[in-house]
C-alpha cells in the first residue's frame, strides 16, 4: 500500500490532479484513477483517446478515468489530501486488476506506480 498527497483545487476544470467523488458509492478517486466499464462512446471515447492515445483495458474492461466519467462529481473540499493506493501481486510491474470499492468496479494500482510515486506504508 502506498500513500501520497494531492492538492484539490477549487477550479471546475476536470483534470487528473484533483479529487472526484461518486456520491452513490461514497467513493473518492483521483482524476487519473479509473473505473472499469464495458463500453464508452462519443465524447468519453474522445477524451480517453486524448489522454492516452488509445484505449487501455484491465481484465477485459475499459479504463475510464474519473476525470472523464460523467458520474464523477468534483470533490468539493479544497486543499491537500492524503491518498492511498494498494496493489495486488502481479506477474509484472505494469499489470493491475479490477476490484470493487464500495460497490464500484475500479482498477487497482500498478506496482510500478506505487514504487515510483508513493511512500510505501505496508
Amino acid at each position: 500500500m502506498g500513500k501520497s498527497a494531492i492538492h484539490n483545487s477549487g477550479t471546475t476544470e476536470r483534470v487528473r490532479e484533483r479529487l472526484y467523488r461518486y456520491p452513490k458509492e461514497n467513493l473518492v478517486l483521483t482524476g487519473g484513477h479509473s473505473v472499469l466499464v464495458d463500453s464508452v462512446s462519443g465524447e468519453r471515447l474522445a477524451s480517453i483517446r486524448a489522454s492516452f492515445g488509445k484505449l487501455f483495458f484491465t481484465e477485459g474492461k475499459i479504463r475510464l478515468m474519473a476525470k472523464d466519467d460523467p458520474e464523477a462529481e468534483l470533490y468539493p473540499v479544497q486543499g491537500t489530501h492524503d491518498i492511498y493506493n494498494f496493489v495486488l501481486e502481479a506477474p509484472t510491474e505494469h499489470m493491475n486488476y479490477g476490484v470493487f470499492a464500495n460497490g464500484k468496479l475500479v482498477e487497482s494500482s500498478f506496482p510500478y506506480w506505487i514504487k515510483k510515486g508513493m511512500n510505501i506504508v505496508v
